[in-house]
């Protein structure tokens, strides 16, 4: 069940959670904070970055240079910050992201196990999963409406979660 437990969180945080190397076409947009350009690897912590030779890491944002970023077919060689600068840049990532048995964040390791416990829970219970109340008089199981069907299993794995969901956008 560790396995599946895993599988759930991996969809509702969008991101693959072990260490692995990653191909993906991101949007390029200006950062201000940094004073260029950059983009938001889905799957972090990044590690390293093999493609674009430029970039550079800047905790989850990956930093890249204007030229090596594109327009459809049209590489871009400079662009005037000052400009409305919408997400329609891209760039090919090639990167080492995500967590190692001896950098997974304990919260997130917790709610994991957590979810697991309630999937077993789940299958040897007399109540059914994610049931807030059984009446027998009435022959009534009454649901909560929970942010996610995983919140049912376990209540607050989506609120232990929001740290580490992805909110940035993958093109394509």
């Amino acid at each position: 069940l560790l396995d599946a437990a895993l599988a759930i969180v991996e969809e509702q945080i969008r991101r693959k959670l072990a260490s692995a190397t990653h191909t993906q076409t991101l949007p390029v947009r200006y950062i201000p904070r940094y004073g260029a350009f950059g983009c938001f690897p889905q799957n972090t912590p990044v590690v390293s970055v093999s493609a674009p030779a430029t970039a550079t890491i800047r905790g989850n944002v990956v930093l890249v240079a204007a030229s090596d970023a594109w327009l459809g077919s049209e590489v871009i060689a400079g662009w005037d910050v000052d400009d409305d600068y919408p997400a329609t840049h891209f760039i090919n990532l090639t990167y080492v992201g995500g967590y190692t048995d001896l950098n997974v964040p304990v919260t997130l390791a917790l709610a994991i196990c957590q979810l697991a416990a309630a999937m077993e829970d789940a299958e040897t219970g007399s109540v059914p999963a994610g049931a807030k109340e059984v009446r027998l008089d009435g022959a009534a199981v009454l649901f909560s409406s929970p942010v996610s069907w995983a919140d049912s299993l376990a209540p607050g794995l989506s609120e232990a979660l929001r740290p580490y969901r992805y909110r940035g956008s993958v093109a394509l």
